[in-house]
């Protein structure tokens, strides 16, 4: 890194040395646009852009893989940024540390993945939750009914959403929740001078996709309870 080369220049050159003089100003000058630095890293180095990408592939029902890279690399930012802001200047130590984070996201897609599985479970739990409600007429159940098609609904209930569906949205919901407001504090400082990045800090870092998510999801339940209050079938009794 230049700025690691220039400070190492100015520690070791003799103390009349003439170029010291340069070689501050041109340091001073190159960690004043830090900011400029980071925020080009954030949008343009590799490992950090492919963060932003929607990456097409679901998560697995138990696997979140790069969650705690990403965050630990996005805290890390945040915390360089707030020093950059009051002090103007960073050590070099810390710019090291940082893209020692940037390497460990090299594997990950973690947010542009997380992203296309919220809205995949949203377009799944509304279609889902439309045909539940299509539905509703033929499934003869209650008092005096047999209870079959209600018994299979309850089946495909307990063993498949409760199981592992409604734990793994449980799970989205809370990684979103915890990296969001960090992302949306980052993304926000910069909005006025890259206005092209208005559109998607809008869909996926303001809480308009968690408030699309949550809302599919509780309308999801909100229809199994509907059938269950109806067929007088306990929730929670297996």
């Amino acid at each position: 890194m230049l700025t690691n080369g220039l400070q190492y220049c100015i520690q070791n050159l003799p103390a009349d040395s003439t170029l010291i003089h340069t070689l501050q100003d041109i340091h001073k000058q190159k960690q004043t646009q830090l900011p400029l630095h980071i925020w080009n890293m954030l949008t343009t180095g590799q490992e950090w852009r492919q963060q932003w990408v929607i990456h097409h592939q679901v998560f697995p029902l138990t696997s979140f893989y790069g969650f705690d890279e990403l965050m630990g690399a996005i805290s890390y930012l945040t915390l360089i940024n707030a020093q950059i802001e009051k002090a103007k200047y960073i050590e070099n130590t810390e710019l090291e540390r940082l893209l020692t984070h940037q390497q460990t996201l090299h594997p990950f897609h973690y947010f542009g993945q997380l992203i296309y599985s919220m809205e995949t479970a949203i377009v799944w739990l509304n279609s889902i939750t439309s045909m539940l409600a299509d539905q509703q007429q033929h499934i003869i159940c209650g008092k005096n009914h047999n209870q079959q098609k209600a018994e299979y609904l309850s089946n495909v209930f307990y063993k498949f959403f409760a199981k592992d569906i409604q734990p793994y949205l449980a799970k989205l919901d809370s990684q979103y929740n915890q990296i969001q407001p960090e992302l949306n504090e980052l993304f926000s400082s910069q909005l006025e001078q890259h206005l092209h990045l208005q559109g998607y800090y809008n869909h996926y870092l303001t809480n308009e996709l968690q408030l699309r998510f949550r809302t599919a999801t509780l309308n999801h339940v909100e229809q199994w309870k509907q059938i269950f209050q109806r067929c007088n079938i306990k929730v929670g009794t297996r």
